[in-house]
């Protein structure tokens, strides 16, 4: 007797957006253009407000680009949520 597991493994569309802009986004971050990749990550979290690397990399780029009370704001936040290590992101945070 087999117990036989389905997963279901397709990936939505709005995902799959998601990651595209989150690309772009990280993109233009590795080459130093913030405020381009500003608008790339707000896209992957329009579309997925849970998507922890876009939410994280977009405080980044806001206090980057002197956007530090935003950056700080997007920080709390993702401690609010709890999306992702809140003890890493509380240790990130005390040092901004």
């Amino acid at each position: 007797f087999f117990l036989f597991a389905y997963f279901d493994f397709r990936i939505s569309y709005v995902d799959v957006l998601a990651n595209r802009d989150f690309k772009r986004g990280f993109f233009f971050f590795n080459r130093g253009f913030y405020q381009a990749s500003i608008n790339f990550f707000k896209k992957a979290v329009e579309k997925k407000g849970d998507f922890f690397l876009a939410r994280y990399f977009l405080a980044k780029s806001l206090y980057y680009t002197g956007y530090k009370d935003l950056a700080i704001w997007e920080f709390r936040r993702l401690i609010k949520d709890k999306i992702g290590n809140v003890s890493f992101l509380k240790n990130k945070l005390s040092f901004i």
